[in-house]
């Protein structure tokens, strides 16, 4: 039976298949991770402007779609390899503090901001983050705030 995909999970994962495949996290700046996140995000943009404007057929349509939930993906994962890229430069810079440290977790990042504009935004739905070891494959759970 298979797992659910979590954010922790995927970070640890994403991080060791870059460090054995390609090369050690650190030997790219947090700006070289955020410019080959730009790049797939610009190709990304390039499908979807070519939807809008209406060059495909319908065969042609649904191979658009696929290709775009592609670079997308690339999107996710570049920005998770620069988040670890980020974690990375928080214990190089010396910080201990687990919870600065858990604040740039993949899964608590993205519940951190997620709160953020829910709370802007007088949403109800907010997301809980966990603490948890580096490895652990957790991810905060939707809370539902029916006030």
């Amino acid at each position: 039976m298979a797992t659910e995909l979590t954010f922790n999970h995927f970070q640890a994962a994403n991080r060791a298949r870059c460090e054995a495949g390609f090369f050690a996290l650190d030997q790219w700046s947090i700006a070289e991770w955020t410019n080959a996140m730009a790049g797939e995000s610009g190709e990304a943009c390039n499908i979807a402007k070519k939807l809008i404007r209406g060059d495909y057929d319908r065969a042609e349509t649904i191979s658009a779609l696929l290709d775009l939930a592609e670079e997308l993906a690339d999107v996710i994962t570049y920005a998770d390899l620069c988040m670890s890229r980020v974690q990375h430069s928080l214990e190089e810079l010396g910080v201990e503090d687990s919870e600065q440290l858990n604040a740039a977790r993949t899964g608590n990042a993205v519940a951190a901001k997620f709160n953020k504009v829910s709370q802007r935004l007088a949403k109800a739905g907010k997301l809980a983050m966990l603490e948890s070891t580096p490895g652990e494959a957790t991810l905060p759970h939707q809370v539902h705030n029916h006030s």
